[in-house]
This record gives structure tokens, sequence and C-alpha cells, in this order.
């Protein structure tokens, strides 16, 4: 009788013991859900019951408040993805949202949508980027631009001064249609750059940008810019077009 009171008794400390073992992993997977939709990032791979739960919950919390980035993300607005951005970024570079500034670039023609921004609280100031997909729910990619240092250059062209050597989109007369233009660019980081174009003939244009954005050029014909995605549209004059990616003037 003895034996088989102490037999029950073990069965009974068994099944309460994988009971609270798995109460522990469903809390771990609600917690782990709630986590990752407070700050902007589901785990699209996760199908438990137990981690929905909880980030239906951070969702339903943050709408709540009306001042949600996940409230509107569904409709893929700009201010979303910011803060999503915004939130990724200073998780990434471990400090406050106060010290990353963050802009919407535009759609791309493959329909992803590009967020860039930078972080003050690094000296240089650090720059990155977000790339979401087609809905703008979701960070698809996100890029830590590498910032100069004394000790690490950016390696130059054999046999030239430029960083990098290639072709960009370029119209060089009035009504003319787009074709390709060599050009070379000297960096010195974080989008401050000299790119020189040569053009038809043989001459060169130089133009001159800061920050990723065209500010002047050697010539005597106004200048400006237009941000579309990752590609830099530069005008100058009525005749002159040039398209500058951003992998020219920060390189990657």
């Amino acid at each position: 009788m003895k034996h088989r009171i102490a037999a029950a008794v073990g069965v009974i400390a068994v099944s309460i013991a994988t009971g609270a073992s798995a109460l522990t992993a469903s809390q771990r997977e609600y917690e782990r859900g709630y986590a990752d939709c407070a700050a902007g990032h589901r785990d699209e791979n996760q199908h438990r019951e137990s981690y929905k739960r909880g980030c239906r919950a951070a969702e339903d919390k943050r709408g709540a408040g009306g001042s949600s980035a996940l409230a509107s993300a569904a409709s893929g607005s700009p201010e979303a993805m910011i803060d999503i951005c915004r939130t990724r970024a200073a998780a990434a570079y471990k400090t406050s949202g106060d010290s990353i500034e963050v802009k919407y670039e535009g759609q791309r023609v493959d329909g992803t949508h590009a967020v860039n921004g930078s972080n003050s609280s690094s000296s240089p100031a650090a720059t990155f980027q977000c790339s979401f997909n087609r809905t703008g729910n979701k960070i698809i990619k996100f890029i830590r631009n590498r910032a100069p240092s004394a000790a690490s250059h950016d390696a130059k062209v054999a046999g030239t001064n430029f960083h990098a050597t290639g072709d960009i989109p370029c119209a060089t007369g009035e009504g003319q249609p787009m074709s390709s233009c060599h050009f070379g660019v000297v960096r010195r980081g974080n989008g401050d750059a000299m790119l020189t174009v040569l053009l038809p003939g043989g001459a060169e244009r130089n133009i001159r940008f800061t920050n990723g954005k065209a500010v002047s050029s050697d010539s005597q014909a106004g200048i400006r810019s237009e941000k579309s995605g990752d590609l830099n549209r530069v005008f100058i004059g009525t005749t002159e077009k040039y398209g500058v990616p951003d992998a020219v003037l920060f390189g990657g």
C-alpha cells in the first residue's frame, strides 16, 4: 500500500513539474512576442499561439495610445516606417531615439521603401539605411554604413586619385535623352564627395556633394537635386542631368 501511494505521489510530482515547465516555455514565447512587436519587428516565422498572443497584446497597447508606428504600419505610411527605423537603429547603436535622425527617401522602382538616417551620438556621426518591404510594414534589410577613420581609408582605384570609377546616367544637351557618362569620385566620408564626370567632347564637370546632396559645381549655371530612393537626381542649368547612386557617394 505504501509503495502504491509513493508511486502515485511520484506521478503527480512529475505531472506538476512538466506542467510548470510547459507554462514557463509558453510564458517565454508570450514575452518574446510582446517584445518583438513592441519594437516593431515581428518574427514572421513564429507561429506559436503564445507568441501571437504576446504580439497582439503589444499592438493593442501601443494602438490604444494613438501614437504607435505599428498601428499605422499596415498602411505603410512614411511616419510609421520612420518610427520603426528609428527604433531599430537605436537598438543597433545602443543609444536613445533622441540621437537618431531619420528621413523617408521614397519608394524604389522594385517597390521597396528607402529610409535613411544618422546617429549623432557617435563621432563622426554614423549613417544607416533601412529597407522596407513593398507594404512598408517590415524592415527587410538594415545596413550600418562604414564610418571613415584615421586608420582606415577608402582604397583608391589603381593609377588614379579616385576612390571609385564607373558610369552613371547623364544627359548634357537640351532635349537630349539619358545616356551614360564615365565618372570618378573622391570621397571624404558621410556623403561628402567630389564627383568628376567626363562629358562628351572630353570636358569635365565637377560636382561637390555634402551629406549626400549636390551643393555646387564648376558650372556657372544653377544646381539643384532631387532624391528618389537611393538615387540622387542632379540638374545643372536646363541642359545637364545626372543620376548619382548613394553607393557612389557613401561607398559600399
